[in-house]
């Protein structure tokens, strides 16, 4: 008797948790932000915008709108992931991993940049050398 109250117990609770969209839409959207997508695009708007004469940036702060920008890449999710991976996705990205990532973007970005800097140099002194007599 134990054992039947605490399984129907388990079967009444794992119901009880949030459940996940089966829009394909509101899933690629979440993901795009959750990834930190989104959050990317508006710095990026936010640098392009500092970066412009004075006069435009308000212009260029009013013509780009990100949430408009994230709506223009869901169909590119659609078009590559089911909606299940979609939901494996978003449940990584809502991880400790994957929030972890996230913060790590940044700085796996930086470094990976460098390294790609620094073989592109020593490879480009390779070609030098074998061309120089």
């Amino acid at each position: 008797m134990k054992w039947f109250l605490i399984a129907s117990l388990g079967i009444v609770l794992s119901g009880c948790g949030p459940k996940r969209s089966t829009d394909p839409d509101e899933l690629a959207l979440q993901i795009i932000k959750a990834s930190g997508a989104e959050a990317q695009m508006s710095a990026m708007l936010d640098t392009m915008t500092a970066q412009a004469p004075p006069e435009n940036a308000a212009a260029i702060k009013g013509l780009f709108n990100v949430s408009e920008l994230s709506g223009r890449m869901v169909p590119i999710y659609k078009k590559h992931f089911t909606v299940d991976e979609m939901q494996q996705m978003l449940d990584f990205h809502e991880s400790e991993l994957g929030k972890k990532m996230k913060g790590l973007n940044p700085t796996l970005v930086k470094e990976g940049a460098e390294i790609g800097q620094k073989y592109v140099q020593e490879k480009i002194a390779a070609i030098q050398q074998t061309a120089t007599p």
